[in-house]
C-alpha cells in the first residue's frame, strides 16, 4: 500500500515537472538589462502539432508603475521561437510584465467592399513594407457581398496595404473596411507572465518582488476594482481637430513647438496635389527637389534646408515618403523643424526635422468608410527593438 502511494506521488511530481500538453514555456537569459542591451526571449509551444504548424506569439511589455503596453506580434513556426530583443535607450526605466500569448491563427486579413460590384470582377491589392522600398502586389475576388479574405501572409514589420480596381470610376467611391485578425478578440492557446526590469545597474539591482506581488494581486482581484469603461462627455465647443488631438497624439509628438497643419477644421490639405507639396508651400525652408515629372521614391526629394526628413504616420516611423496616403486620408501633420529630443534629437536644433502625419479616425479608432489605404502592424524577424 505505501508502495503504491509512493508511485502515484512520484508520478504526480513528475506530471508537474513535465510541460503540459500544448503549453507554452517562456525562458529569458536575464531578468535586469540596461537601456541599448540585448536579451534573448525563447519561447517553446509544447506539441504545436496539436494546432497547426504556424500560430502567432502576441509579446507585450507592461509598465506594472505606469501602466504603458508595448505590443509586438512574432510568427511561432513549428513551436519554436528566439528572437534577440535590444531595449530601446527610450524605454523608461522600471518593472514590466513581459507575457507571452499564442494566437490560434497566422496574419490573415480579411474585409468587404461596400456595394461591391460583381461585375468588377476582381480587387488589386498592393502591400509596401515602412522600412524596404519592394512592394508586393495582388488580386482577389470578393463574393456576391464583397466579402475577401487575403489568407496567411507573412508581413514583415509594419507596412501599408492599398486596394484598387482597374475601373478609375470605381476607385473613386471605393470603400473597403478592412480587419486584421492579430487586432481581434481571441483566446489564446496558453499564456505565460514572467517579469523584467530595465534599470542603469543590472549588476546590483534586484526585482522588487513586493512591488511585483502587488501588481499580481491587483490582476487576479480586478473584481475589486472598477473595469467599467469611462464615459467621457466632451464639451460642444471642443472642435474636431482639438478632439483628435486629445484622443490620437501622444508624447512625444505632443508638443506645442510644431508647426501644425489641419485637415478637419480648416480642410488645409484638400486643395494640394499631394502631402509633400502642401508642406512645402505651407512651410519656409521645405524644399521639394524633382528629378521627373512624376511624384515618387525616385523622382522627388523633400528637405528642410538640405536636410532630409523622419517621417512618422500615425506615430510609426517610415523610412520613406508615404506616398500610399492622399490629402483625403490626413486629418493632421506636425512638422517640428528642429526634431524631437526624446526620438534621439538634440536640443540645439542641429539634428534631423521630423514630419508626423496623422490618420483620419473616428474616436472608437476605427477608420472611416471610403478608405483604401490601411496600415498593417506586421510580425517581428528574429532580432528587433523594443522601443
Amino acid at each position: 500500500m505505501q508502495l503504491k502511494t509512493l508511485i502515484i506521488f512520484f508520478s504526480f511530481l513528475i506530471s508537474q515537472l513535465l510541460p503540459a500538453q500544448d503549453s507554452l514555456s517562456i525562458k529569458t537569459d536575464k531578468k535586469l538589462i540596461k537601456k541599448g542591451d540585448s536579451f534573448i526571449m525563447e519561447a517553446t509551444l509544447h506539441n504545436y502539432d496539436t494546432y497547426t504548424k504556424a500560430v502567432s506569439l502576441i509579446t507585450s511589455f507592461t509598465n506594472i508603475e505606469t501602466g504603458r503596453v508595448y505590443k509586438y506580434y512574432s510568427p511561432l513556426l513549428k513551436g519554436y521561437l528566439r528572437p534577440i530583443i535590444t531595449v530601446d535607450t527610450t524605454i523608461p526605466n522600471g518593472h514590466y510584465a513581459l507575457t507571452n500569448m499564442v494566437h490560434p491563427a497566422f496574419l490573415a486579413i480579411s474585409g468587404k467592399v461596400e456595394n461591391w460590384k460583381p461585375s468588377v470582377k476582381s480587387l488589386v491589392y498592393i502591400v509596401k513594407a515602412a522600412k524596404e522600398k519592394t512592394m508586393d502586389y495582388n488580386s482577389v475576388t470578393p463574393d456576391s457581398a464583397g466579402r475577401f479574405n487575403l489568407g496567411k501572409m507573412l508581413v514583415m514589420n509594419d507596412a501599408s496595404i492599398t486596394f484598387l480596381t482597374a475601373d478609375k470610376k470605381v476607385n473613386k467611391k471605393l470603400n473597403v473596411i478592412l480587419t486584421n485578425n492579430l487586432d481581434s478578440a481571441f483566446y489564446p492557446i496558453d499564456s505565460v507572465t514572467t517579469f523584467i526590469r530595465v534599470t542603469p545597474n543590472p549588476k546590483t539591482d534586484v526585482l522588487d518582488t513586493g512591488l511585483i506581488n502587488n501588481y499580481i494581486r491587483a490582476i487576479n482581484n480586478k473584481s475589486n476594482y472598477n473595469t467599467t469603461e469611462s464615459i467621457i462627455v466632451q464639451s460642444k465647443l471642443l472642435s474636431p481637430m482639438a478632439l483628435y488631438k486629445k484622443t490620437f497624439v501622444h508624447s512625444p509628438f505632443d508638443g506645442a513647438d510644431a508647426i501644425v497643419m489641419d485637415g478637419l477644421d480648416k480642410d488645409e490639405l484638400v486643395k494640394a496635389v499631394n502631402i509633400m507639396s502642401a508642406i512645402e508651400f505651407s512651410t519656409p525652408g521645405f524644399k521639394v527637389v524633382m528629378n521627373g515629372d512624376i511624384f515618387s521614391d525616385e523622382n522627388a526629394v523633400l528637405s528642410y534646408r538640405g536636410i532630409k526628413p523622419i517621417y512618422y504616420v500615425d506615430e510609426m516611423e517610415e523610412t520613406l515618403f508615404p506616398w500610399y496616403l492622399s490629402t483625403d486620408d490626413v486629418a493632421l501633420v506636425k512638422i517640428f523643424t528642429r526634431g524631437i529630443v526624446a526620438l534621439g534629437g538634440s536640443a540645439d536644433g542641429t539634428n534631423r526635422p521630423i514630419i508626423a502625419i496623422y490618420t483620419k479616425q473616428d474616436l472608437k479608432g476605427k477608420k472611416p468608410t471610403n478608405r483604401t489605404s490601411f496600415k498593417i502592424k506586421g510580425y517581428k524577424n528574429y532580432r528587433y527593438s523594443w522601443k
